[in-house]
């Protein structure tokens, strides 16, 4: 299995499977991937979107049932801990994958990578594009990065779980871009749906606006949260590891 794609769900079934049919048409190995997707015990229409593209789209579908989780990165811990692909790409039920054969794509440009640096480990970030317009682009981070499993077996986590939702993507990149890898792959094309205008992120759904309280209430700023630590870890296991 080359891709994990995993995501968490609640009651947006007709985002959810136009998210599902993106990667059911973009996606050139269909065989060499999976889809998880975490969603609440009390999301039944979640479920009925599931139960739908489990039979209606030929995808690996793995639904992931489970109570509301008060922490977002905790359970894409938990979820990425149970998945199996080399690579795990962390997604939204609001996205669509644009890039048709994304996953050829990705493949290629991360081979080409650890030729181009001589490296024989697989730590590496690789760096999506989308069409979020609240994304702060200056600060060079991606909102739906693709991240080595080799990498979150070492470190032990996806992302980091002081963000209980907002600030996971910045904060995880400001480490990969601590040892020096983060891969390009922005060909790769993401439509967030419901960042991609003004009129969007001013009239949230109530499962966003959820998000945004829970993420006031317990804020931590991801542009000043101490990654030092972990950069020093995989600077010692990438220079222990070289052959």
């Amino acid at each position: 299995m080359k891709f994990s794609l995993f995501l968490n769900s609640r009651k947006r079934p007709t985002l959810l499977k136009s998210f599902l049919f993106s990667v059911l048409t973009s996606t050139k190995n269909k065989k060499e991937i999976e889809v998880l997707v975490r969603y609440d015990d009390d999301d039944k229409e979640t479920e009925e979107a599931l139960e739908y593209a489990k039979f209606s789209y030929d995808l690996n579908l793995v639904p992931i049932k489970g109570s509301r989780p008060k922490n977002l990165i905790a359970s894409y811990n938990e979820t990425v801990r149970v998945s199996s692909g080399e690579n795990v790409f962390v997604c939204n039920d609001d996205i669509q994958i644009l890039t048709k054969d994304w996953d050829e794509t990705a493949l290629r440009k991360i081979e080409e990578y650890k030729k181009e640096k001589n490296i024989s480990d697989d730590i590496y970030l690789c760096m999506t594009s989308c069409s979020s317009i609240d994304r702060e682009k200056s600060k060079g981070y991606c909102s739906f990065p693709i991240i080595s499993r080799k990498a979150v077996e070492v470190l032990g986590f996806f992302m980091y779980e002081a963000f209980v939702g907002l600030g996971g993507d910045s904060s995880i990149h400001r480490l990969y871009e601590g040892i020096d890898r983060i891969i390009d792959v922005t060909e790769i094309k993401i439509n967030h749906e419901l960042h991609n205008s003004l009129a969007s992120i001013s009239n949230p759904d109530q499962t966003a606006a959820d998000m945004r309280r829970n993420t006031s209430l317990n804020f931590v700023d991801p542009y000043t949260f101490d990654v030092s630590k972990e950069v020093e870890f995989l600077k010692r296991y990438i220079e222990e590891n070289k052959k």
